[in-house]
C-alpha cells in the first residue's frame, strides 16, 4: 500500500483507502509458469498460417503449464471473478456502495463492476483507461501512429 501518497491529504482525511491483489496477482497465489517455456515464446507478429498455427500450440502448452504450477485457482482469474470478489469486499466491509479509483487494467475492473452492479455505485475515478472493446494489441504492439508518440 505504499502508493497511498497518490492521493490527496483532504482524500485520505475523507476516505478509508483499501486495496487487494487480485487472485493471481501478488501475493494472492500468484501464476507461475515455467521460465523456460516464458523464453520460448514466438514472435507476436504473426506473418503465415504457420505462424499462427505455432503461437496457438505455444499458448496452449503455456496454459496447461502455468494451470499445472498455479493450481485450481488459474480457472478463475478473470474479470468477472475479480468483479464479483471486490463486490465481497465491498460488502464484508460493511459498505451499501463503492467509491472506486481504478488506473490501468482497475478502469476494466471499475468499468465492469459499474456495468455488473450499477446500483452499487456511489462515485469512481477511473484514470488511464483501457478501452476494453478493443483489443489491445492494437494499443500496446501496433499504435495507430506507428509508435512515433512513444519517441517524441
Amino acid at each position: 500500500m505504499g502508493r497511498i501518497s497518490l492521493f490527496s491529504p483532504e482524500v485520505r482525511r475523507r476516505f478509508d483507502i483499501v486495496s487487494f491483489n487480485p487472485r493471481g496477482v501478488g501475493g494472492s497465489n500468484p501464476v507461475a509458469c515455467s521460465g523456460a517455456l516464458l523464453a520460448e515464446r514466438p514472435s507476436p507478429e504473426l506473418k503465415r498460417q504457420a505462424d499462427f498455427d505455432a503461437t496457438v500450440a505455444y499458448n496452449r502448452r503455456l496454459r496447461a503449464d502455468c494451470r499445472a504450477r498455479t493450481g485450481p485457482v488459474f480457472n478463475h482469474l478473470d474479470t468477472a471473478q475479480t468483479v464479483r470478489d471486490l463486490d465481497a469486499l465491498r460488502a464484508a466491509l460493511g459498505e451499501r456502495k463503492l467509491t472506486f479509483h481504478g488506473s490501468s487494467y482497475g478502469t476494466l475492473l471499475g468499468a465492469q463492476y459499474a456495468e455488473t452492479y450499477p446500483r452499487r455505485v456511489r462515485a469512481m475515478v477511473l484514470e488511464s483507461v483501457m478501452d476494453h472493446s478493443v483489443p489491445t494489441t492494437r494499443d500496446f504492439l501496433q499504435p495507430e501512429d506507428g509508435g512515433r508518440a512513444a519517441c517524441r
